[in-house]
């Protein structure tokens, strides 16, 4: 049974660990591994059955409980893509700079980003809801092509298709 403040995960795999290898807080990947390394050394009998069972309980969460992504749960929804951006194109085609282009583009971001989490695709829970993915780079894949970035985080508006 698990205790009522242990979090699901760490109750799987504490059922799985002996007594002496289960864990009192938040299990990094660093953690297993060095805990079944010091099993594996103290009764190799035991890891053996142990890390079998730790692999299984991988492809069995990942089978369950992943997610299927497929190319329709990422195309982006043109139509209201460009309803948000053809204004946009007409302010980048008036631009004369680098830097007004990348005004533009910086402004236009929240919305880019707002018209994103709205995406019907499979993913957008996951994104929203912080399981999975980065909504900055989710808005690139399902509102795109629009911008991205320079190493120094500055919009880089020669990469918009709206030029």
């Amino acid at each position: 049974m698990a205790n009522a403040g242990q979090p699901f995960g760490q109750h799987l795999i504490n059922n799985l660990m002996p007594d002496g290898y289960k864990f009192d807080g938040a299990i990094s990947g660093k953690d297993l591994k060095s805990t079944l390394t010091r099993l594996s050394r103290t009764d190799p009998q035991t890891y053996a059955k142990i890390v079998g069972n730790v692999k299984r309980l991988g492809d069995h969460l990942a089978t369950t409980e992943g997610l299927s992504v497929g190319l329709d749960d990422l195309e982006p929804e043109y139509k209201a893509r460009d309803l948000l951006l053809n204004p946009v194109a007409a302010k980048m085609h008036k631009a004369k700079t680098d830097d007004e282009r990348r005004k533009i583009l910086e402004d236009v971001h929240p919305e880019i980003k707002a018209l994103a989490m709205r995406h019907p695709g499979s993913m957008t829970s996951q994104v929203s809801s912080g399981a999975r993915g980065n909504p900055n780079q989710y808005s690139k894949i399902v509102a795109s092509p629009v911008y991205g970035r320079d190493g120094r985080g500055r919009a880089m508006a020669y990469q918009a298709v709206l030029l």
